[in-house]
């Protein structure tokens, strides 16, 4: 049974791609293009996990993570940047990142990626589930 995935990523072309991605397994995707889109939709809706670009307009996607977490959000947080220079895992964990994701990323690397994070966000009483 699919997923509801929260899909951030500025680039429209990215994020129809990741949603065409995403979708093709099954899984429920929301896209939100802004830091302050994600935190927006993280307080109106329930998901399995977030698929979130760290390089973005406005609020960052470290931000975004933050936020999250201070808010509760126990959902898995993949996080996927081109800037691995800038960024690197354990500042990101330090935010509530689950895993860092370099871009650019092979198909089936990513959907593994996925796999692995709705399976450990899944165990029994884990908040951020859709219902």
């Amino acid at each position: 049974m699919g997923k509801r995935i929260l899909i951030v990523e500025d680039d429209p072309v990215n994020s129809e791609f990741l949603d065409t991605l995403l979708s093709s397994k099954g899984h429920d995707c929301v896209q939100a293009s802004t830091g302050e889109d994600a935190i927006h939709h993280l307080d109106t809706g329930r998901f399995d996990l977030i698929l979130l670009d760290i390089m973005l307009p406005g609020k960052s996607g470290a931000e975004v993570a933050w936020t999250a977490r201070q808010q509760g959000v126990t959902t898995p947080i993949l996080a996927v940047t081109a800037a691995l220079d800038r960024w690197d895992e354990e500042d990101l964990a330090d935010l509530g990142v689950n895993k860092l994701i370099a871009k650019p990323f092979e198909n089936e690397s990513l959907l593994a990626e996925v796999d692995a994070a709705l399976a450990a966000g899944s165990t029994p009483g884990a908040d951020g589930g859709a219902s």
